[in-house]
């Protein structure tokens, strides 16, 4: 049996795999006149051709619930991102939030047809300084083979590091110290098990979850989390259960959470590549 997937992190150990977190970068859903968040939510860059894309949920570019198709409260006209200079000084560059005829358009209706996720490309004038950027494009693109024998096995772990430790630090904090921790505070860790890829219907809210552009995983989805990146960890071991190797690929990013089955939407890894990617068009 032979697995062909997008990775370029094959025999890698464990210390690797730890160092995932750098890609996810912090995004703050701004307010003009406010001085702090509304909101916080997770992405990730990606370099390809001499272009720069933040990659994250569509609901946290445009302020749009893509489940159900309205404007999410509380509103916000403009985000930050994190970031940090040559020298590891923080700083935060501005993203315009993405309004109008793109926004609204008609093919980004709602959730069952269009995927959670979007990449934005920025221009590095952005960074009022020279950046030290983290970014996915060699995991996202390369691919290995990896041929299984008889008796051995793979296990598959969903990971993923977002920003939802940020929501809850701040709720217990006074406004004018939010900075403090907004500076310093990383992303979390969280992990889950690959569910299913067959299309479901939620017959509470009527929704229903196609398989072509999401996959489902337990039990992973927390607010601040999405857009965050998740990875495939796969683990080969033989007959007598000793590892052998780990690899890590790039699976898609968050979406949101289920709270009534306890699973989290992510959107594939493919719809990014052939976003920024497209394939050849058949003639």
């Amino acid at each position: 049996m032979t697995f062909i997937i997008n990775s370029s992190s094959a025999g890698q150990n464990k210390l690797w795999i730890d160092s995932l977190s750098k890609y996810s970068y912090l995004l703050l859903q701004m307010k003009n006149g406010v001085s702090y968040p509304v909101y916080a939510s997770t992405g990730f860059l990606v370099q390809f051709q001499d272009k720069l894309f933040i990659v994250t949920a569509w609901h946290v570019l445009t302020g749009r619930d893509i489940y159900h198709n309205r404007n999410q409260e509380p509103s916000f006209d403009y985000l930050l991102l994190r970031y940090t200079d040559t020298s590891n000084a923080v700083r935060y560059a501005r993203i315009n939030k993405v309004v109008g005829a793109i926004a609204n358009s008609d093919i980004r209706p709602e959730f069952q047809t269009s995927p959670d996720m979007f990449p934005r490309g920025i221009n590095k004038s952005i960074f009022e300084v020279q950046p030290k950027l983290n970014s996915i494009e060699h995991i996202l693109f390369d691919t290995v083979q990896i041929k299984i024998k008889k008796n051995q096995h793979i296990d598959t772990t969903v990971l993923g590091y977002g920003f939802s430790n940020l929501n809850a630090a701040v709720s217990l904090t006074e406004p004018k110290y939010w900075w403090r921790i907004i500076d310093t505070i990383t992303p979390s860790p969280y992990k889950g098990k690959f569910l299913y890829s067959t299309p479901i219907e939620d017959r509470i809210d009527s929704i229903y979850y196609p398989n072509k552009f999401y996959f489902m995983s337990s039990p992973i989805g927390v607010p601040g989390a999405s857009g965050s990146p998740i990875f495939f960890k796969y683990t080969l071991y033989n007959k007598k259960g000793r590892q052998i190797k780990e690899w890590v690929t790039f699976a898609g990013s968050q979406s949101g959470k289920n709270g009534k089955y306890s699973f989290a939407y992510m959107v594939k890894g493919d719809y990014l590549r052939n976003r920024i990617n497209p394939p050849p068009r058949k003639k």
